[in-house]
């Protein structure tokens, strides 16, 4: 019998972003914190972040065909994906 939904909470989030630091992969990640590797792809997917020098929400071009790396490396950040995480659950709660 399934145990049951439960939401990612902070503390995991914090181990989250600690191995993504220490490359660890996205299926170890998961078996460390007794999650699916899917729940985390689609964590870190809502909530990644690209970092620059001039603007946080900067995010700069990058020609598809030139398949190089990416112009700004993913980031993942706890305390921001947390921040995101609330924002959308009291948005969901307003009534339209």
């Amino acid at each position: 019998m399934a145990t049951g939904y439960r939401h990612i909470d902070l503390d995991e989030r914090i181990e989250i972003e600690q191995h993504r630091e220490n490359q660890w992969s996205l299926r170890k990640i998961a078996a460390d914190l007794g999650r699916s590797p899917s729940t985390l792809s689609r964590e870190i997917r809502r909530n990644h972040w690209r970092a620059s020098n001039e603007n946080a929400s900067y995010r700069p071009y990058r020609d598809p065909a030139l398949r190089t790396d990416e112009a700004t490396p993913v980031q993942y950040r706890a305390a921001r994906a947390q921040r995101r995480a609330d924002a959308r659950a009291v948005k969901s709660l307003e009534v339209v």
